[in-house]
């Protein structure tokens, strides 16, 4: 997994390196804050993947975000 988080400069290879990277976070962090007593902020972690989808979502061209 955390070899899929490298990509070459095509966008797709860096957007699906970029989500795979999140995916391999959150499997870390989830794992870390239960040994350690934690809650994972699992609301946060959906806001920024939705805002990442988003982004990824525009147009190349696009002057704003929203």
């Amino acid at each position: 997994m955390l070899e899929k988080t490298f990509a070459d400069a095509a966008d797709e290879h860096t957007w699906a390196a970029l989500f795979t990277m999140g995916d391999l976070f959150r499997i870390t962090a989830n794992q870390v804050a239960a040994a350690m007593g934690f809650d994972y902020p699992r609301r946060d972690d959906e806001r920024v993947s939705a805002h990442l989808q988003h982004i990824r979502s525009l147009p190349r061209n696009a002057a704003r975000m929203y």
